[in-house]
């Protein structure tokens, strides 16, 4: 039997999630909240002994253009990867989502994380490294290059602004979206399907594959570092 794309199931549970947070914090549909900065599933930046928290924080989403975003373009960048690329794209998608929650408790320790910009950097930058791998097989290369830049700096600029400009003691952070974007591009080039490979891309699978390595093991032990020198 071919394969049929199983979809991108995790936004019933993001939508759903974010219903229910905006419902019992009482404050209404809003551009930037409510924050549910004691749910189990946001990275708190307090509680980082709570594993799981590294992955479901995917989960919680900070205001109606938020949910909006992140599902509209998991599903719009999501689909059309799955179909090209099966189960693959769900391995990126998880690994972007992990190596942003990495990343801000490593660099930007002091900020919650929410949301699933950190795998949705990584489909985007997953379609970025199926452009390099694969740019003359593929028919409207520019074209896709130009819509990736637009999503990218469109997400960007919400997020920066909700950092630096919203007067809240939990604002988000945006550091999530680097390294959703790493992992995106470095495991896109190791996981996703390379349509004709060429001897200077296997060069390109191995070197993303070690950088991809030790940018995981520099977030750890920036994670770690300090609990080793209280210690």
């Amino acid at each position: 039997l071919p394969y049929v794309a199983p979809r991108f199931e995790y936004e019933k549970f993001q939508v759903a999630i974010y219903a229910y947070y905006t419902a019992e914090s009482g404050e209404g549909v809003s551009i930037t909240g409510p924050v549910p900065s004691k749910s189990p599933l946001i990275l708190n930046p307090y509680r980082k002994a709570e594993v799981w928290r590294y992955i479901t924080y995917m989960f919680i989403h900070i205001g109606v253009y938020h949910i909006t975003y992140n599902v509209l373009t998991q599903l719009l960048l999501g689909i059309p990867l799955e179909l090209v690329h099966q189960w693959r794209v769900i391995a990126v998608y998880l690994a972007g989502v992990l190596s942003g929650s990495l990343l801000v408790s490593a660099v930007d320790p002091h900020v919650y994380l929410a949301g699933a910009s950190g795998g949705v950097y990584a489909l985007l930058a997953a379609h970025l490294a199926e452009l390099i791998m694969n740019w003359s097989e593929m028919e409207f290369n520019w074209v896709r290059a130009i819509v990736l830049v637009i999503l990218i700096g469109s997400d960007t600029g919400v997020s920066v602004y909700q950092r630096y400009f919203v007067d809240r003691v939990d604002r988000i952070s945006y550091v999530s979206h680097i390294g959703g974007f790493v992992a995106g591009v470095l495991l896109g080039v190791v996981v996703l399907r390379n349509f004709r490979r060429h001897k200077w891309e296997n060069r390109v699978w191995w070197t993303a594959l070690v950088t991809y390595v030790f940018f995981v093991a520099v977030c750890v032990v920036l994670i770690i570092a300090p609990d080793l020198v209280r210690a």
